[in-house]
């Protein structure tokens, strides 16, 4: 089946700004739906990063899957970006596509795990209701990350670019759709320098408050989160922390593989990853009882 895309119109700061998604639904559809935010430290990326090997595997499972689109910060603020978030769920919750939350399974990578942790907050604090499962790869709940606000020079590789060439990434324009990805060249210089942080609106005094908290965590749903030991971007730690907070979380591990690891599709860690995930969705949509490998 073909994909449809959708524009979805919202406000930041009185300008019309438009998001863009992709639904690819499944031929043989389950009545779940997996919602999509990419990674990308919330600086760049693009809803098409996600591998088509997952998109297939998922649709052949029975989901459908929502690609959404976001603001990409420094072109708006973190509270900004989480408003306009919640703004498209409420619209996808609309006609034409009627998205029915209580089979929703929010997906995030990296910066997207943040923020689907983030929507899922939100949807429960301003919904009284939460999404059926989490699926958070390699991701974090909180910026209280010393090494989030320190130099990390080899991070990213060569991907140096001048700072007299930084001020084109800083434009009055809200950027939503950073296609073509070169807003990573931006994000592996603000890590490189130590102001990632800086970018986001982070500081050490205002940090704990874009956490998610250990309290809401707690009653957090069904979660599968999945994340390299060797991870140089995430600290796989906050993977770990995560399952501790989350109740009911499954924690699947791999070693000695890079941050976004799931993206060598054809790695013996890869594949038992979905091997693992496959077990994970039975659990979450058929109520059979997971039996994972140690």
């Amino acid at each position: 089946m073909q994909p449809i895309h959708y524009k979805i119109p919202i406000k930041i700061r009185n300008e019309n700004v438009t998001i863009s998604t992709t639904v690819h639904n499944s031929p043989h559809p389950n009545g779940h739906t997996i919602l999509y935010l990419h990674g990308g430290g919330l600086i760049y990326g693009t809803r098409h990063d996600l591998p088509r090997h997952h998109i297939h595997h998922m649709m052949a499972q029975g989901f459908d899957l929502i690609k959404l689109d976001y603001p990409l910060a420094p072109s708006v603020s973190l509270d900004e970006l989480f408003e306009s978030l919640y703004d498209a769920l409420l619209w996808l919750m609309s006609d034409p596509i009627q998205l029915n939350l209580s089979q929703l399974i929010l997906f995030g990578r990296s910066g997207g795990t943040y923020l689907a942790l983030k929507l899922c907050d939100l949807m429960m604090t301003r919904l009284n209701t939460s999404p059926k499962g989490l699926l958070l790869f390699y991701g974090y709940h909180t910026f209280e990350i010393p090494s989030f606000f320190e130099p990390t020079p080899t991070l990213g590789g060569k991907r140096l670019i001048h700072h007299d060439q930084i001020q084109q990434f800083y434009t009055p324009h809200i950027v939503v759709d950073d296609a073509t990805m070169i807003r990573a060249l931006l994000y592996y210089h603000l890590r490189q320098h130590g102001t990632w942080m800086n970018a986001l609106g982070i500081t050490y005094e205002n940090c704990a408050s874009y956490a998610i908290s250990e309290e809401q965590l707690k009653l957090f749903p069904k979660s599968f989160i999945a994340a390299s030991t060797s991870d140089d971007d995430v600290p796989y730690v906050m993977s770990v922390k995560l399952s501790h907070l989350i109740p009911d979380a499954t924690l699947f591990t791999v070693h000695d593989m890079p941050h976004d690891f799931d993206s060598q599709i054809k790695a013996p860690q890869t594949v038992a990853l979905f091997e693992a995930l496959d077990l994970w969705f039975n659990g979450l949509t058929k109520g059979v009882v997971q039996s994972f490998p140690e």
